[in-house]
């Protein structure tokens, strides 16, 4: 379960919030008023009915372990969803232990809570002590008959898939703004909680009359029953983890470590929405080594790979942070500043990017060579799109190639091949 982030829905306990935060800022008051309800509930229960009988050490000592682990081994479903197997262990509980039992796990579930505040804290424990006070009174209330353990676990977690839908719905009503509607979330999760009800009902009474006819048994399958989700819990994690290496790797190129031409077109159009909404404009430009052929020819293509490399470096050691570099293909180098209002502007960040590569010859293995570049840049103001832009940036470049090398070309916004009159040439 998540402490902070975007909301997201968690199997067990599975309630809808925003951030600890939030939580604690907008339901801090109904938080302490549920958890003091189920501790009193509890606490009259164990006045009335006396502490659980019966029960096995090896299997409660199973399932309290069970449930301290219950948050640490969720399965993610998605980006916003992710399933724990506490509320059948809550029911299991009611079983075989009533709703003392069942709280007992509740309690163990929050030593493995990860950090979270003490309003979240009080929530999660009330609505669970609720749920594991129906569960229980379901299980002594039908404990008779040869199905009644089915009939207990298939009521039980209804129960709790019904509390988790009342507290979810509450919860999501106070949080959003009425700025979407809420019902297709709470249906989602409505449904997730039935399929969870189908089908751990028969995992749960096997586990529960098993139990009842060998104790140790029981205990060595639920142990195996949580490995089994252990051990699916860090398959899913890893295959996701590899899953994010292969994507940040597929937008960086191999060879300079910069983002590559996917992720600069991407943020490019990014950014450009950005400024159509009615952000500032931003600096589009194209940057080429100049005569980088001959160094291949003249060194060889591995000085001329340490060129590539030393000029990405030097350039990015003079961005702001805001600005990204990515190599576009072959000796071509792309930049996307945003903030830069002006064409004026817009030149003399050209002109920083020519300097930080021609100022001082770029040392390699073998020597130091002299290199300079071209920088091509425009305006993007939201009034064409990205591809427009990067084509007048591109010509821009065309422009500085075609005057002289070591040149900066601003282009305004829109413009055709003639330059505006602010453009701004400086050779080295």
């Amino acid at each position: 379960m998540s402490d902070v982030g975007p909301p997201r829905e968690v199997a067990g306990l599975r309630v809808v919030v925003s951030s600890d935060d939030e939580a604690g800022r907008s339901g801090a008051p109904l938080a302490f008023a549920l958890l003091l309800f189920a501790a009193a509930a509890h606490a009259a229960w164990l006045v009335l009915a006396g502490p659980p009988s019966g029960l096995d050490a090896g299997v409660t000592a199973v399932m309290l372990a069970a449930a301290v682990l219950s948050e640490r081994l969720a399965i993610r479903i998605d980006t916003r969803s992710s399933y724990t197997f506490l509320v059948p262990l809550i029911v299991l509980g009611a079983i075989l232990g009533g709703p003392t039992a069942a709280g007992a796990c509740v309690l163990a579930a929050q030593l493995g809570r990860r950090k979270a505040t003490a309003a979240r804290r009080a929530f999660e424990l009330g609505l669970g002590g609720t749920q594991a006070l129906a569960a229980g009174l379901i299980a002594e209330t039908v404990r008779d008959g040869e199905t009644w353990i089915l009939l207990a676990a298939f009521a039980g977690l209804f129960a709790t898939a019904s509390l988790n839908t009342v507290a979810r719905t509450f919860l999501l009503r106070r949080e959003d703004s009425g700025e979407r509607s809420i019902s297709p979330r709470v249906s989602r999760s409505a449904v997730i909680d039935l399929v969870e009800c189908a089908l751990a009902t028969p995992i749960v009474a096997i586990v529960a009359f098993v139990s009842i006819a060998s104790s140790t048994l029981a205990a060595t399958g639920l142990a195996s029953v949580v490995l089994a989700l252990g051990l699916a819990s860090r398959a899913r994690a890893s295959s996701v983890t590899a899953l994010a290496s292969e994507r940040a790797a597929a937008r960086r190129d191999q060879l300079t470590g910069a983002p590559n031409r996917r992720a600069f077109e991407e943020a490019l159009a990014i950014e450009h929405a950005r400024v159509a909404r009615g952000g500032a404009p931003a600096g589009v430009f194209v940057v080429d080594i100049d005569r980088f052929k001959s160094v291949n020819d003249r060194f060889g293509h591995h000085v001329g790979d340490e060129v590539l490399v030393g000029v990405v470096e030097r350039i990015k050691s003079g961005l702001r942070s805001p600005d990204l570099l990515a190599r576009w293909g072959g000796e071509e180098i792309v930049i996307l500043a945003p903030g830069i209002k002006t064409i004026d502007g817009l030149t003399a960040f050209g002109e920083r990017v020519r300097r930080l590569v021609g100022d001082v010859p770029l040392a390699t293995k073998t020597t130091a060579i002299p290199i300079t570049v071209s920088v091509g840049g425009t305006l993007m103001d939201g009034r064409s799109s990205p591809q427009a832009a990067l084509k007048a940036a591109d010509g821009a470049l065309y422009d500085a190639k075609r005057t002289r090398d070591t040149c900066v070309v601003a282009r305004p916004p829109r413009s055709a091949l003639r330059l505006d009159e602010r453009s701004h040439r400086t050779a080295s």
